[in-house]
């Protein structure tokens, strides 16, 4: 199999990849709940001395604070890492290519889009493994402080290089606004759901957190592309926790910003329980949109 040519997910592994799928949508979820319920606690000013956590990284900070902190993040873990392998496992046999698709749609669709998916909890599953190798008491001291001088210490550096690297991370995070966005107004993710299977209730429970939980993660990005691009023009700004937590809490720095946190963290645990709702949900391993497969289904 070469990568410029779509085999897709071999029917004798149809069973794994779907539970990797599975559990690792389950994983997302929590991920993103936790990330809604954080917003929440900032808009309602509950988290007293931990402040900026309102990020993935965040959430997995917040759980590694509980007692049980350290199981539930080797759980996380193997979550996250089951989402990246599903995504990597998918993304590089194209899966989902579409006959009906043109080659740039389906390369960006098909290919693209996981491949960077995965890459991105790739890197959630190397800060889980920081926190694992930490005690609960060197959590709550990290939790305090900044993770990193990202992107402010980039957009200020002497070499070119970094400053294109935080404008192509603004234009990364502009690109993933517009598609989350689209799935928000639009109904292009239905046919990865089994719709016709199921109740009046359960479609309407998916389309209202689906879309809702859609434009809440397009405003995450959002905010982190303005963010990225912000830190560009005004390269003093100061990290006070990670890019994702910085630029969600510009929102409380305007009049009514609280308002807007608020309904953001419904809509991301809104996302949260979608993506869990997935795991049942959705069509594992992803078909084609229009079924129309390039690829021989039943080649092995």
């Amino acid at each position: 199999m070469t990568f410029h040519t779509p085999k897709g997910v071999r029917l004798r592994h149809y069973r794994i990849v779907s539970w990797l799928g599975r559990i690792g949508f389950i994983a997302k979820g929590i991920v993103y709940a936790v990330m809604g319920g954080l917003c929440i606690a900032t808009a309602q000013h509950l988290k007293g001395d931990i402040t900026g956590t309102e990020s993935p990284m965040g959430a997995f900070i917040f759980l590694g604070l509980f007692s049980m902190g350290t199981p539930i993040l080797i759980i996380m873990f193997i979550g996250v890492l089951f989402y990246s392998i599903w995504r990597f496992w998918e993304g590089f046999s194209g899966q989902s290519y579409d006959a009906l698709q043109t080659p740039f749609g389906n390369f960006f669709r098909a290919r693209i889009s996981p491949i960077v998916s995965g890459i991105v909890y790739i890197v959630y599953l190397v800060y889980i493994g920081q926190l694992l190798h930490e005690t609960r008491e060197e959590r709550i001291q990290n939790a305090k402080g900044s993770t990193g001088c990202f992107p402010s210490c980039w957009a200020s550096s002497d070499q070119w290089v970094y400053r294109m690297a935080v404008g192509v991370f603004g234009c990364a995070f502009l690109i993933a606004f517009i598609t989350q966005a689209q799935n928000g107004f639009s109904n292009r993710w239905h046919v990865d759901l089994k719709l016709n299977e199921i109740s009046r209730v359960e479609r309407y429970i998916l389309y209202i957190s689906g879309h809702l939980g859609f434009l809440a993660r397009a405003g995450v990005f959002m905010f982190v592309a303005v963010f990225m691009f912000e830190s560009l023009q005004h390269p003093t700004m100061v990290s006070e926790r990670d890019a994702f937590s910085d630029a969600i809490n510009q929102v409380i720095s305007v009049h009514g910003g609280f308002i807007g946190l608020w309904f953001l963290g419904v809509g991301l645990i809104l996302f949260g329980a979608f993506a869990v709702l997935n795991a049942y949900y959705k069509y594992f391993p992803t078909p084609p949109p229009s079924r129309n497969y390039v690829y021989d289904l039943h080649n092995e």
